[in-house]
């Protein structure tokens, strides 16, 4: 969903200035468009999570950070603090299936932590509603740059110790005929 929402509107949007051009948007979570590709309802997707790379073939689009994001006004706005610190807020966090949540769970993992250890935790699958409670100060997420980026109403905190990058990755099922598909997708820029 992130993609969908705040990445690749631009790429769309070149696309389809050429009225030969068609396309087909499927904006969900990584589950569900691996779903679509593996019944070969889509040629290819951009996806943001993780995903079988010897079952797929897939090109790298970007890499992108993935931060803390708070309001503006939020106590944690600009900071670096300890991971400790920000298990004591409201974490917003996607749902089941999304790239957001599984990159998150893994950095997490990675330092023998969970969800679990946040003071609360609120699942919410829209990212308009889940931008609109970060920026009005009631918990905090972690998600690509390009989210908080786009909402004047939020900004980063950071974590002591914590480079993560997330990719984005065109994938698609190998022998499918899709790279000169991604090609003329990506050149229309």
């Amino acid at each position: 969903k992130t993609i969908g929402e705040f990445v690749i509107p631009h790429l769309i949007a070149n696309f389809l200035k050429n009225p030969r051009h068609t396309l087909r948007v499927e904006v969900d979570n990584t589950e569900k468009i691996l779903a679509l590709i593996d019944k070969g309802e889509l040629d290819f997707a951009l996806i943001e999570g993780f995903f079988n790379k010897s079952r797929y073939g897939s090109r790298l689009y970007r890499k992108e950070p993935f931060v803390g994001l708070c309001s503006v006004h939020h106590p944690l706005a600009g900071q670096t603090i300890p991971l400790s610190r920000v298990f004591r807020e409201n974490l917003f966090l996607r749902e089941e299936g999304s790239g957001t949540r599984k990159i998150l769970e893994d950095v997490l993992a990675e330092r023998n932590h969970t969800i679990d250890d946040f003071s609360r935790v609120t699942c919410i699958s829209n990212f308009g509603l889940l931008e609109q409670l970060v920026s009005e100060g009631i918990g905090i997420t972690f998600a690509g740059a390009a989210i908080g980026d786009s909402n004047p109403n939020l900004t980063r905190f950071f974590v002591e110790d914590w480079d993560v990058q997330q990719e984005f990755n065109y994938v698609y099922l190998p022998n499918a005929g899709a790279e000169p598909l991604i090609d003329l997708f990506e050149n229309c820029e």
